[in-house]
């Protein structure tokens, strides 16, 4: 439940800042702020989708499309918006950023177990297999 809400989050975010009629001047304030903020929007988009279950496939085909059509409809409907395939581009390393991150977070200990990621057991068991608990 918890990851869909994110990802109900993250997807409005996205919209919000694709689609808003027109984007904040920074100016150098913060180079390639526009850069960043395209990569982010889509990669988080992607990672929490993959977080609440949805198919990574899905993901990349969804929001590939998105990146194209996001630019179209910018240059389009929005005044004061222009399409850029910079942009785009953009978009795509934030889907692939988002592709290769983990699904969950790195150094989580399970809950079923109490265990590490990777580790050989909660070191409770002898040499022969037998629980010493």
């Amino acid at each position: 439940m918890k990851a869909r809400l994110l990802f109900g989050i993250a997807v409005l975010a996205q919209v919000v800042v694709l689609y808003w009629p027109s984007p904040p001047e920074l100016g150098p304030l913060v180079p390639f702020a526009d850069t960043i903020v395209h990569v982010a929007v889509f990669g988080v988009a992607v990672w929490t989708g993959r977080r609440a279950g949805i198919p990574l496939w899905a993901l990349v085909v969804i929001f590939g499309v998105h990146a194209g059509l996001s630019e179209v409809l910018q240059d389009r409907l929005l005044d004061d918006r222009a399409g850029d395939r910079g942009d785009v581009v953009a978009d795509l390393a934030g889907i692939a950023l988002g592709s290769a991150l983990p699904r969950t977070r790195v150094g989580y200990r399970s809950a079923e177990t109490g265990t590490e990621p990777g580790s050989m057991g909660s070191g409770t068991t002898n040499r022969e297999g037998r629980d010493d608990r």
